[in-house]
């Protein structure tokens, strides 16, 4: 991360994205700093010493439009003048507030927002593995954030059913880089305001005596399953279009992509893979996962083939690297699957990794189930092969009851089809040409 102090100027507001995170102080507004992102993001922040806390707290601008420049600098003014006499403006102060408030009726949109999020963060929630804290919630508070903007300032109990649905609708219309719609996201949205409100409505809370989602149809609509699956073609020029140097996206994120295909993980046990977690046996290297980053909450142990091993020992050398081999803003902090899925469909900084190759749009989820398709239809002479694919996709086999109860990992059989999809990986790919062409 890249820190710098000066007086910032309008034309920082303009800007192209950094090549990595980029903090500006302004040394004409103390405590104003101006945020910016290698994705694009741009936002303002305001840092001081809370002595209440006898620490450096960061508070920042979450306003629905970017401030200017002058808008920027006095509110940091005004935020100056109230911490100088020794006021916190730190979440832990901010909460104290909002509990003191009247339960029913009273409490700001933006105040449950605070206090819900902290609950789902908190060990009020337990796992079967023993943390704490609801897994979800940092893509929970993305979701809210739309909301938080539009009715922050509004009381919770004013928020009514027509509001929310004009507020989903327009969510589901918007377009994304690749031209389709957001139905997915309003859905997701809908699902998370409902639980939030009717977390807020359970006894001893009432903080709202209603929930204005409940009985409401899915607003983004019926969702229909993927099936989308890269054909040989696609497979060749997405592996050696994903070494190109001019390619709109890291290296370390190209990498990311190649890894999905060759592992069959999750994108999110992909992107979040660490250091530790990689193993030497007698039989070959393997990735052993936590139950805590497994969406199914068991640990996996997933073996490496060859081509992932050679994809795996290209990250390990990054003399930058600590623990997260897809590291983000700092070495230490590793990536999320967002950034697979905003890379592959483009943003408005970004241009699409899938336009850039020539490929139809696909999710990094589709590089799994092609993978799986591969192995599926490869002619393999291994008895039980779907089986075993499933075993290396980890889908539960059987009822729930009969997965707690069989713990084994099936590493041998894993190995059987890594190996095979690594052959015929190879023979899709070939060689690495001369020239890329790229799919028509």
């Amino acid at each position: 991360m890249a820190n710098e102090q000066r007086n910032i100027t309008k034309a920082d507001l303009n800007r192209k994205p950094p090549a990595e995170r980029t903090n500006i102080a302004d040394t004409q507004c103390k405590g104003l700093v101006l945020r910016l992102t290698p994705l694009g993001t741009k936002s303002w922040a305001f840092y001081y010493w809370d002595r209440q806390l006898q620490k450096t707290c960061w508070i920042t601008f979450d306003e629905p439009v970017m401030l200017s420049l002058d808008a920027a600098r006095s509110k940091a003014d005004k935020l100056r003048a109230v911490v100088r006499d020794g006021t916190s403006l730190s979440q832990e102060a901010v909460r104290a507030k909002v509990l003191m408030q009247p339960r029913i009726g009273g409490m700001l949109f933006a105040d449950l927002y605070t206090v819900y999020i902290e609950y789902i963060r908190s060990d009020a929630i337990e796992n079967p593995d023993g943390t704490t804290g609801k897994k979800s919630w940092g893509d929970i508070q993305s979701l809210l954030q739309r909301p938080l903007a539009l009715w922050g300032r509004l009381l919770a109990s004013s928020i009514t059913d027509d509001m929310v649905v004009q507020l989903l609708e327009s969510v589901a219309k918007e377009k994304k880089a690749n031209g389709k719609g957001k139905k997915v996201t309003a859905n997701r949205m809908q699902s998370a305001l409902y639980v939030m409100f009717k977390w807020a409505k359970q006894p001893g809370r009432k903080y709202v005596t209603i929930n204005p989602l409940a009985d409401l149809d899915r607003v983004g609509g019926r969702e229909f399953g993927r099936e989308r699956v890269l054909s040989e073609k696609e497979i060749k020029t997405l592996w050696w279009g994903l070494d190109d140097p001019k390619l709109p996206c890291t290296r370390r994120l190209a990498l990311a992509y190649k890894l999905i295909l060759t592992t069959m993980l999750r994108p999110g046990e992909t992107i979040g893979m660490l250091k530790s977690e990689i193993n030497e046996t007698k039989d070959g290297r393997v990735v052993e996962i936590a139950s805590t980053r497994v969406k199914k909450m068991r640990p996996i142990v997933q073996p490496l083939n060859s081509l992932a091993g050679k994809i795996v020992d290209e990250l390990l050398s990054d003399p930058k690297l600590e623990d997260a081999l897809f590291y983000g803003r700092t070495p230490a902090a590793p990536m999320i699957p967002a950034h697979l899925s905003r890379m592959l469909s483009g943003t408005e900084f970004h241009d699409s990794v899938a336009e850039y190759l020539g490929i139809a749009p696909f999710t990094p989820h589709d590089l799994r189930r092609t993978a799986s398709t591969i192995v599926n239809g490869s002619g393999a002479d291994v008895n039980n092969l779907n089986l075993y694919v499933e075993k290396a996709l980890d889908h539960l086999a059987g009822s729930a009851v009969g997965a707690r109860y069989n713990r084994h990992q099936y590493v041998p059989e894993k190995r059987i089809v890594l190996n095979v999809l690594d052959r015929e990986l190879r023979r899709i790919i070939g060689k690495s040409p001369a020239k890329l062409k790229l799919v028509a």
